[in-house]
């Protein structure tokens, strides 16, 4: 059974009505139905958008056997509540921007608040640890050095300060002191400080999760050679919330400077007074220099001007009865 629709060229199987002039259709609650006029020729009425379903599935031919069947006594006795001339068309359902835009928000404020707990606890933290190395390092001189150890540049160092009875930090990476293990020996012997760079020097902001597994392994590592470091510097002094949490974990206190001696870049390295003038301005400070063997291709004589500095600043310290100190005699 069927009934064809000739206006619109449509058979809708199953239905078991056949439509002619005046018949309403209605599926379920009534909803839908077809007249002719002679006045505004054809019209189609709908009410719910379940009914406009049905009559747009009775248009495609697609409703079977298992479609509702049309009862003639709600067909007569329906009343449309909405007419719509048959050439207009019927609005498909319409999807809403605003439940995208409410879930690009949380997206979008999720990844703010991951930037700010990565990115933006971490400088606050290390504005608050710049102030403390100020206020501790305030009259001393404290010289710190990053990257090593280097068979040249570690050794001449050391024997600057044996030389001048004074003692340093070292703040080392993991491949080089498993490399040169020996050094570390000597400068613990000697009475150096020896702190942790990372294992692979990795940039903090830029691979954090990577370089928060180099922290880790860089600690691991230091912790067989000195069981008792206590100290970290983040390489590039870049560090994120995890970097200061795996140190927490650890039992490491991060360090940073407060004066910059731009002794590892060529064309940046500054000249002793110029650092000597700031040391002064602030009344003491913790010194950045590093122990690293540059070749003399790319650096040339950067061991001895790096030496230079470290020279001119003890002989100002000690002319101004200032101690030169290490890490943890201002930290604990």
């Amino acid at each position: 059974m069927g009934f064809a629709d000739h206006s619109h060229g449509c058979l809708v199987r199953g239905a078991g009505i056949q439509r002619s002039g005046h018949d309403r259709l209605v599926e379920g609650g009534a909803s839908l139905g077809k007249s002719h006029g002679p006045d505004d020729g054809a019209r189609l009425y709908c009410c719910e958008a379940s009914d406009l379903h049905w009559f747009r599935s009775a248009q495609a031919g697609i409703l079977d056997q298992n479609s509702p069947r049309l009862g003639r006594d709600k067909i007569q006795s329906w009343k449309p509540p909405i007419a719509l001339t048959s050439n207009t068309s019927f609005p498909r359902q319409g999807v809403s921007l605003f439940p995208n835009i409410i879930s690009f928000a949380w997206i979008a404020a999720t990844v703010v608040l991951v930037l700010v707990c990565m990115y933006g606890i971490a400088v606050a933290l290390r504005l608050l640890i710049e102030w403390q190395l100020r206020r501790r390092s305030n009259g001393r001189l404290l010289l710190t050095f990053d990257d090593g150890p280097s068979p040249v540049a570690t050794k001449a160092i050391r024997q600057l300060m044996r030389r001048e009875s004074v003692k340093a930090t070292f703040f080392v990476t993991g491949f080089r002191s498993e490399e040169h293990s020996a050094l570390i020996a000597e400068a613990l012997e000697e009475g150096h400080d020896i702190g942790c760079h990372g294992f692979n020097h990795l940039h903090g902001w830029r691979q954090p999760l990577k370089s928060a597994g180099d922290v880790l392994q860089g600690l691991s590592s230091l912790r067989k050679q000195h069981p008792s470091a206590r100290f970290f510097r983040p390489p590039y002094g870049k560090a994120t919330l995890m970097t200061h949490l795996v140190c927490w974990a650890l039992g490491y206190r991060t360090v940073y400077w407060t004066i910059d001696c731009k002794d590892a870049e060529r064309d940046a390295i500054r000249e002793p007074q110029d650092i000597v003038a700031e040391f002064l301005r602030k009344g003491g400070g913790v010194v950045l220099l590093h122990d690293l063997d540059i070749g003399s291709a790319v650096f040339p004589d950067r061991n001895a001007k790096m030496l230079l500095i470290c020279e001119t600043l003890i002989a100002c310290a000690k002319s101004k009865g200032m101690p030169v100190s290490t890490v943890s005699e201002i930290l604990g």
